[in-house]
């Protein structure tokens, strides 16, 4: 609830509330069910509700599939070092009527299921200099997300201090470093 309160869209009140705030939730769930996996303190049906809390954040906007890469590699290594691929089918199976309904709505709309309404990936630049991009997404005067995410001015400080002392250091990183790099460029 403080993340969503927190966050960019809910305090300059843009349009992408709707989506953003709801794909937020649904990241948090899905990240806090894959470290409960990790920590071996996960229940029975942790796996699957963080794979549906995974599937249902893609649905609110498709762009946060990128958000799951570093989500579905911890838990794939945690799955790996354990021998135990139970919570990894189980997350899948949680997303797969996710993928199906997503699949299904672009080939209702479009004809083509992996059509979404925006430009193919394919046809993307990714030719904007990513120091510039990243200078405006964070600090600019209308929608820089640290002038409109008071939570990253606790996270990154937090983050670099203890860096040593925590066991995940990395996935909070690529999680803010991966969309960012993402669409900076």
């Amino acid at each position: 609830a403080a993340s969503v309160l927190l966050a960019t869209q809910s305090l300059s009140f843009a349009r992408e509330t709707i989506s953003n705030g709801c794909g937020l939730v649904f990241l948090l769930a899905a990240l806090l069910g894959i470290v409960d996996c990790h920590r071996g303190v996960a229940g029975r049906a942790t796996p699957l509700l963080a794979g549906v809390a995974a599937g249902a954040a893609v649905l609110c906007r498709y762009q946060q599939a990128a958000m799951l890469l570093p989500l579905g590699a911890l838990l794939v290594w945690t799955c790996w070092r354990r021998r135990a691929f139970a919570p990894l089918l189980l997350f899948v199976l949680g997303g797969v009527p996710f993928l199906v309904l997503l699949l299904a709505t672009g080939h209702a709309r479009f004809g083509d299921p992996f059509a979404t309404g925006y430009p193919p990936l394919s046809g993307w630049a990714f030719n904007y200099p990513v120091w510039l991009g990243l200078v405006r997404m964070w600090f600019a005067a209308s929608k820089g997300i640290f002038w409109l995410s008071p939570l990253l001015w606790l996270v990154v400080p937090l983050a670099l201090r203890w860096r040593t002392r925590i066991e995940l250091w990395w996935l909070p990183w690529s999680l803010l470093l991966l969309p960012m790099g993402m669409f900076a460029a």
